[in-house]
């Protein structure tokens, strides 16, 4: 009965012997699968970046090129403008008056004017408010309108 509790307590020394040999060889393969495991996060996080990558420059340059013409475009237009209201500094003006032309209207925009051209049809919103300095009277009427049935400026719904 001893050599087999001697036996089994060798047997088990040996198996465990065994066992931290692999687990130890186990730890260099995990190592290499979280290696190969960031190694696959990394290309398709890659892959990911570069559509989106590609995508929102394409959206950058349409913006880019829309502004960009914009600009050239108003800076034409304020060319052309003084162009055609000042003579060439090389060539002599003009003297004879053309009778078909009329002269512009160079009197400055008002504040209203200019809002007015913001805004479109709206009106001002800024007009002098109707309820200030109301009585005590007025104002449980004004609730009452507001609160339908609460008649006390007190109630609460």
């Amino acid at each position: 009965m001893k050599k087999y509790l001697l036996s089994f307590i060798v047997l088990s020394a040996i198996l465990s012997a065994i066992l931290l040999a692999s687990a130890c060889n186990n730890s260099a393969e995990l190592e290499k699968l979280k290696a190969q495991q960031q190694e696959e996060i990394d290309l398709i996080v890659a892959s990911q970046l570069s559509s989106l990558r590609v995508s929102l420059d394409s959206a950058c340059h349409a913006q880019f090129d829309a502004v960009l013409n914009f600009r050239v475009d108003s800076l034409l237009a304020v060319a052309e403008a003084k162009k055609a209201g000042s003579p060439k500094s090389g060539t002599k003006p003009n003297t004879t008056p053309k009778s078909n032309t009329t002269t512009p209207d160079t009197k400055p925009k008002t504040i209203d004017e200019k809002m007015k051209d913001v805004r479109g049809n709206a009106t001002s919103t800024t007009g002098p408010k109707k309820d200030v300095n109301l009585t005590p009277k007025e104002v449980e009427e004004k609730m009452k309108n507001v609160r339908g049935n609460a008649t006390k400026t007190g109630d609460k719904k």
